[in-house]
């Protein structure tokens, strides 16, 4: 008589999450006079109190609601002049939501009328009986409107999305600002920078002098890349164009004035990359067991909702057998292995290990 174990496992599928912007006092768009040099609202006493409200759905029905009070990694970031910064506890401008106000901001920070502000929250949520993750993700955009005059309003999207995601082999992605004056777009020069360095026609960019900008995917990150506009009215520039009495229909292609005008609106997009929710596998496609064989070939596979990862060297890399100086003995997703170095493996009772990376520092 023969009995056994087997470990029964328990697969949940993912949770499907949604967010509820609410705005529960105050106004996201400001309004100044610049003859009075006054805010309305002033936030200072009518400050802006946004509320994020998370929740997930459970396709098998066991959580499913809003979760606030029981999310973690709670972050508020401002983006300002394409700098991104954290919205620290200790920010008198702020004030962050804890406990069961968790998504829930006051803000009293005046947003000065020629840039826009973007604030970007983000959260997890961690179910411990199912071991599943929610991620969370919204920003929001803070805009001022001057009054005193017509006024001129930047407004700035990306045609194709804010994320990138590698495994759709995207090349990059597009940013675009227009500068309105009510509902006529203006003529404009266009100055794009990453990281407060001017950003040209070189590495991958492309149309760097127009209102769209082409960011290649080798200079979008992981963690969140910052991209400037700066944008001029040139209005005055295409009137002086007109040297034979007959108004040009728009400035020339990529128009620069001589000088960069020193008022300019100002505007700014977080672009990232985006990995599916994958799970590795490691296949042995010859020998393995057989000491005769003269090598072994093994391979990592990268399998997501949607099938196994076709070319998944574009996006990730792999190391095999680390050595303690920290190096690989053998790197890339399918290798061969002497028998003989299993074999010592074998004898040492040691397992082929394996590190799996979302960069390309170990491909060869």
């Amino acid at each position: 008589m023969r009995t056994t174990n087997k470990m029964i496992k328990l697969v949940y599928k993912p949770f499907s999450t949604y967010r509820n912007i609410r705005f529960l006092s105050g106004s996201e768009r400001q309004f100044y006079d610049a003859n009075t040099q006054y805010f309305n609202p002033d936030r200072r006493l009518d400050p802006l109190v946004i509320l994020v409200e998370c929740g997930v759905t459970d396709p098998h029905g066991f959580k499913t609601g809003l979760v606030n009070q029981h999310l973690t990694d709670v972050k508020w970031k401002i983006s300002e002049s394409g700098v991104l910064k954290d919205i620290l506890p200790t920010d008198t401008e702020f004030v962050i939501g804890t406990g069961v106000d968790k998504g829930w901001l006051k803000i009293f920070k005046n947003i000065a009328d020629t840039e826009s502000a973007t604030l970007i929250f983000t959260a997890k949520y961690f179910d411990i009986d199912s071991k599943r993750t929610a991620h969370f993700q919204q920003s929001f955009v803070l805009l001022t409107t001057p009054t005193a005059v017509s006024p001129a309003v930047l407004e700035t999207n990306c045609p194709h999305g804010e994320n990138l995601f590698l495994t759709q082999n995207k090349a990059g992605l597009v940013v675009q600002a227009q500068l309105f004056r009510e509902t006529s777009v203006l003529p404009a020069a266009y100055y794009w920078y990453k990281n407060g360095v001017e950003i040209t026609d070189s590495g991958g960019y492309l149309n760097s002098k127009s209102s769209r900008l082409f960011v290649p995917a080798s200079e979008i990150s992981q963690t969140g890349t910052v991209i400037t506009v700066e944008v001029a009215d040139c209005s005055n520039d295409l009137k002086n164009l007109n040297q034979d009495g007959n108004l040009p229909p728009e400035l020339p292609a990529n128009y620069r004035p001589d000088q960069k005008p020193a008022k300019v609106y100002k505007g700014d997009f977080l672009l990232m990359k985006k990995y599916p929710k994958y799970q590795e596998e490691i296949l042995i496609t010859q020998g393995g067991i057989n000491p005769s064989v003269t090598f072994v070939e093994a391979e990592m596979i990268i399998n997501t909702c949607e099938g196994t990862l076709k070319n998944p060297e574009n996006a990730f890399s792999v190391g095999w057998l680390k050595q303690p100086d920290g190096r690989f003995l053998y790197k890339g997703f399918k290798i061969k292995i002497p028998i003989e170095k299993i074999v010592e493996l074998h004898s040492q009772n040691k397992q082929l290990d394996v590190e799996l990376r979302e960069d390309l520092t170990l491909k060869e």
